[in-house]
C-alpha cells in the first residue's frame, strides 16, 4: 500500500458514511489556482464535516471548503489543496420563524433558495450578491459578501444572528446560539464571518429577515462632471431620505442608453418602501439632483430596474469578459472622488458612495502598478485589495495588502483554531514570500 493510499484510507475510514469521490472528472471540477484535489468529500451533516476535518488535520492534508466555487479563486493562491470539502449536500432550510423574522439554513443552501423559502411570508434577506442562484450561504458568510444594499441593510456579518461551524478538532460549535457562549471576549459569529474558511467550515447560520418592500424604484441621475456626481451622492447619503443604495458608475450596463451625451458619471439611486414613501422619495431625490447640477434624472422600474441592480451587484466584474483585474478600494467616502481619478480610462469604475468602496475593472495590471496604486490609496487613508486577477498576478503580490494592526490578532486566532494550517492554507494568512 502506497503512502497516498494509506493517507486516503485514514480519511475515508474516519467517516465511512461520507460520500468520497476520487473520479478524475469530479476532482477536475474542483480544481482551482492550478491545484487539483486528490479527493473530494461530500458530507451531509455538520458532524460528518467535523469528522472529515479532524481526519484531514491528523493526516496533514490541506483542505479547501467548497460551495459553488463562485469565489474559489479570490484571495492569495492556496499553497496546497489535497481535499475539496464540498458542502452543497448541506442545503436545507432548517427553520423559518415568521413571527420573529428569522431563518436558519445550512451552508450549502443558495441565497436564491433561501429567498424563495421566505418570500411567501412576505420576508427576505436583503443581501444582493453576484449570482444568487449559485452563491451558497456558507460562501457568502466566509467572504462576508454584500452588494449595493449594504448602505441600508449592512453586510452578511450585520444580518447573521448566529452560526454553526465544524473545527479541525472535529468539534461542532454554535456561537451566537444557546449551546455555546462566545469565549475570551470574542464574538465568534462575527469572527468566522469574513475569515475565508481559515478558522473552521461554516455549516449553518441564522439570519435576521426584513419585510419585503412593497415597492422599489430606481432613479438614474446623470452628471457631466464626476465631481458633481460624487457631491450629489454624498449629500444624498447624508440626508434623511434613506436610500437603499447609491452607486456611482462611469457607464451604464449594456441594455441601458446613456441619459445624456457626454455624461461623465451616473448615480443610480435605489428607493424601497411603501408606494407613497417611494413616490415622495423620488420627488425629493430628483429635486436634490437638480439642485446639485444634474444634467438629467430618469426613473427606472420593471425588468430594467431588476437587471440594473443584478449588474451592479457584480461590482464591476464581468465573468464573460475573460481574464482581467478587479480592484476593491476602501477609504473614507469623502475621498472617493480623488481615488476615482486614479483610474481614468479603466474598463469600468463603480463606487458604493455611502460605504466608501470603489471597484475598478482593468484589462490587466502589473505588480508594480498594484503597489504604486496601493501606496497612493494608503495616502488617502484607505486600502486596496486585488479582488480578481489572473493567477500570475496573485502569486506576485499579496492581494490583501498590509494587514497592519490586524495581523497579530488574526494570526493568534489562526493559531488557536487551526495550528497546522489545514484550512485554505495561504489564502488569507501564511502567504509564501
Amino acid at each position: 500500500m502506497t503512502e497516498t493510499t494509506k493517507s486516503t484510507s485514514l480519511l475515508t475510514d474516519a467517516a465511512p458514511d461520507v460520500e468520497w469521490l476520487e473520479d478524475p472528472a469530479e476532482r477536475a471540477r474542483h480544481a482551482a489556482n492550478g491545484l487539483t484535489p486528490r479527493l473530494v468529500a461530500r458530507p451531509r451533516t455538520a458532524e460528518q464535516v467535523g469528522r472529515v476535518l479532524a481526519a484531514a488535520d491528523q493526516a496533514g492534508w490541506a483542505v479547501a471548503p467548497w460551495g459553488s466555487g463562485t469565489h474559489i479563486e479570490v484571495g492569495n493562491p492556496r499553497q496546497a489543496m489535497d481535499l475539496a470539502l464540498d458542502l452543497r449536500g448541506l442545503d436545507q432550510v432548517l427553520e423559518h420563524d415568521r413571527e420573529n423574522l428569522t431563518v436558519t439554513v445550512q451552508a450549502g443552501c443558495t441565497l436564491a433558495a433561501l429567498q424563495e423559502a421566505v418570500r411567501e411570508a412576505g420576508q427576505w434577506l436583503p443581501l444582493d450578491v453576484p449570482d444568487p442562484a449559485r452563491c451558497t450561504v456558507g460562501g457568502m458568510l466566509a467572504a462576508n459578501l454584500s452588494g449595493p444594499r449594504r448602505l441600508r441593510y449592512g453586510t452578511a456579518r450585520d444580518l447573521a444572528l448566529g452560526l454553526e461551524a465544524a473545527l479541525v478538532t472535529g468539534e461542532v460549535i454554535r456561537p451566537g446560539g444557546k449551546t455555546v457562549k462566545n469565549v475570551a471576549g470574542y464574538d465568534l459569529t462575527r469572527l468566522f464571518i469574513g475569515s475565508w474558511g481559515t478558522l473552521g467550515a461554516i455549516t449553518a447560520a441564522t439570519f435576521r429577515l426584513w419585510p419585503l418592500p412593497a415597492q422599489a424604484t430606481t432613479l438614474l441621475v446623470a452628471f457631466r462632471e464626476a465631481g458633481a456626481a460624487f457631491a450629489f451622492a454624498q449629500a444624498l447619503c447624508g440626508s434623511k431620505l434613506f436610500p437603499a443604495a447609491v452607486e456611482v458608475v462611469d457607464a451604464l450596463p449594456p441594455g441601458l442608453s446613456p441619459l445624456v451625451d457626454g455624461a461623465r458619471a451616473t448615480v443610480a439611486v435605489l428607493l424601497e418602501g411603501s408606494a407613497s414613501a417611494v413616490a415622495r422619495q423620488v420627488r425629493d431625490v430628483a429635486a436634490l439632483a437638480q439642485h446639485q447640477g444634474a444634467a438629467e434624472a430618469e426613473p427606472l422600474s420593471g425588468s430594467q430596474h431588476e437587471a440594473l441592480w443584478q449588474d451592479l451587484a457584480r461590482s464591476g466584474w464581468d465573468p464573460s469578459a475573460g481574464e482581467g483585474v478587479l480592484l476593491r478600494v476602501g477609504l473614507p467616502p469623502a475621498r472617493l472622488r480623488e481615488a476615482w481619478a486614479l483610474w481614468e480610462g479603466a474598463a469600468a469604475r463603480q463606487a458604493r458612495a455611502g460605504s466608501g468602496l470603489l471597484y475598478v475593472r482593468l484589462s490587466g495590471a502589473s505588480p508594480a502598478e498594484v503597489e504604486a496604486w496601493r501606496s497612493q490609496v494608503a495616502g488617502m487613508g484607505g486600502y486596496l485589495v486585488v479582488e480578481r486577477a489572473p493567477l500570475a498576478l496573485r502569486r506576485a503580490v499579496d492581494v490583501w495588502g498590509p494587514l497592519g494592526a490586524q495581523a497579530r490578532p488574526m494570526q493568534a486566532l489562526r493559531e488557536a483554531f487551526d495550528p497546522r494550517r489545514t484550512l485554505n492554507r495561504g489564502l488569507l494568512l501564511d502567504r509564501e514570500a
